[in-house]
C-alpha cells in the first residue's frame, strides 16, 4: 500500500491562527506528530503563541459586542458535497449587497479579525493567492468557510482530519455526523458556530448572513435547532465528475496541513464513504426544513445558465433583492467566463467503484451510469 508523499510547505497549517491551548488538545488528542512534520507544528506552536497578545486584546474590545450582536433572521446556508460548486453559488450570490459573510479573515484569524485592515494586510503575508485544488483566487476580504474559524479555537471541526489524517473518520463521525457525542457536546459545538456567526453579523454591520461550509449538508438538524427561520440551497453534481475532484481536494489540502502520512487507499476508501454518509443525512433530514425554505440546483443547469438558475433560487426562496442586483450578478459572471477547470480522467474500476457506492445518489440526480 503506498504512503502519502513527503509534504514541503511548514507555514500552510490552519492551526497557526487559533489558540495554544486548541492546538496542543488537539495534537494530544490526535497525535502523535511524526519526524518529518515537526517544523509545521513548531511553526504552529511559535505562531498561536505569537498571536496570544493581539488575541487577549481583541477578546477585550470586542468580546462583549460579539455576545450581545442578534442575529435577525436566519441565515442563507449554501448546502452541498465539497466540490459540488457551492464556492462559485456563494461568490455569485456575494454580489449582492444585502448579505454579510466570513471572510477569510476571520475563517483564518477568528479572534483577531476586527481589527481590520491592520489584520489583513498581515494575513496577506501568508495567503496564498490562488486555493491549491482549483486555482480559485483568495483573498483575506473574500466569503470562506466558518469551519475554519470553528476549528481555530475547538476541536469540534471536521478539517481537523485533514491536520491528523489518521483521525480523519473520528472527527467526520463525531462533528459532522455528530454521531457518539452528548448534547453537551453538541450544544458546545453550536455555542461556537453561533458565536462565529455573530462574530461575522457584527463585521457586517448586521446584514443577513450567506453561509457557505460543505460539512453543513449533513448537519441540517442541528442547523435548524440554532436557526429556527435558516433558509437553504442544496447544489448537487455529477458523482462522476466530482470524485477525482474530490480526491484532489483532499490531497491538496493534506499536503499543505497534515502532521501525520496516511494511507492513500484508506483515503479513497474515506472519500467513498465521506460523499455517501453526508449526502444520504442530507436526504434523511431535509423533510426537517419547513416548505418554502429549501431549494435543490443542479450544478449543471447552473453552470450552463447562472442567472436564470440564480433568480428561481431567490424566487423559490421568497428573496428579495434580484433585479438590484442582476447587473451586479451579470459582471461577475462575465469575469469569470475565462476560468478554466481542472481536467481528470478515469480508470474504468474507479468509474465502477463509483457507480457500486455511490449508486443511490447518481440515481437520485439522474445521471444514469449506477449499475
Amino acid at each position: 500500500m503506498s504512503k502519502s508523499k513527503k509534504a514541503s510547505s511548514i507555514t500552510e497549517n490552519p492551526l497557526a491562527g487559533g489558540t495554544f491551548f486548541n492546538w496542543l488538545r488537539l495534537a494530544r488528542e490526535s497525535g502523535p506528530i511524526e519526524r518529518d512534520y515537526w517544523g509545521r507544528a513548531a511553526y504552529v506552536t511559535l505562531m498561536t503563541l505569537a498571536w496570544s497578545p493581539l488575541r487577549l486584546l481583541h477578546r477585550a474590545l470586542y468580546g462583549g459586542r460579539i455576545e450581545k450582536t442578534g442575529i435577525k433572521e436566519g441565515p442563507l446556508f449554501i448546502l452541498g458535497h465539497y466540490r459540488s460548486g457551492t464556492t462559485f453559488l456563494q461568490d455569485l450570490i456575494c454580489q449582492d449587497k444585502q448579505w454579510g459573510f466570513v471572510s477569510t479573515t476571520q475563517a483564518v484569524l477568528p479572534e483577531m479579525f476586527l481589527f481590520g485592515p491592520i489584520i489583513q494586510r498581515l494575513l496577506g503575508l501568508f495567503l496564498p493567492d490562488k486555493r491549491p485544488m482549483d486555482n480559485v483566487e483568495m483573498s483575506p476580504v473574500f466569503p470562506e468557510e466558518p469551519e475554519h474559524a470553528v476549528g481555530a479555537v475547538s476541536p469540534y471541526c471536521f478539517y481537523h482530519g485533514f491536520c491528523f489524517p489518521r483521525s480523519l473518520m473520528k472527527y467526520f463521525r463525531r462533528w459532522v455526523l455528530f454521531e457518539g457525542v452528548t448534547d453537551g457536546e453538541i450544544n458546545s459545538w453550536g455555542d461556537v458556530y453561533l458565536r462565529t456567526l455573530k462574530a461575522a453579523t457584527l463585521a457586517s454591520g448586521g446584514r443577513g448572513l450567506l453561509v457557505k461550509n460543505p460539512a453543513d449538508t449533513a448537519r441540517v438538524k442541528e442547523l435548524l435547532d440554532l436557526f429556527p427561520e435558516a433558509r437553504f440551497i442544496y447544489l448537487y453534481r455529477d458523482p462522476y465528475v466530482m470524485y477525482p475532484s474530490i480526491l484532489n481536494f483532499y490531497t491538496a489540502n493534506m499536503n499543505d496541513w497534515r502532521l501525520q502520512d496516511y494511507e492513500e487507499a484508506e483515503l479513497r476508501d474515506n472519500i467513498f464513504t465521506i460523499y455517501f454518509e453526508m449526502t444520504e443525512r442530507f436526504h434523511k433530514d431535509k423533510g426537517m426544513i419547513p416548505p418554502g425554505s429549501l431549494v435543490e440546483v443542479k450544478f449543471e443547469d447552473f453552470e450552463s445558465s447562472p442567472l436564470s438558475e440564480l433568480e428561481k433560487i431567490y424566487s423559490g426562496l421568497g428573496l428579495e433583492g434580484f433585479k438590484n442586483a442582476e447587473s451586479a450578478f451579470k459582471q461577475y459572471i462575465e469575469s469569470k467566463s475565462g476560468y478554466k477547470k481542472n481536467k481528470y480522467a478515469l480508470d474504468a474500476a474507479t468509474e465502477d467503484e463509483i457507480s457500486r457506492r455511490w449508486a443511490e445518489d447518481i440515481k437520485r440526480g439522474g445521471y444514469g451510469k449506477a449499475q
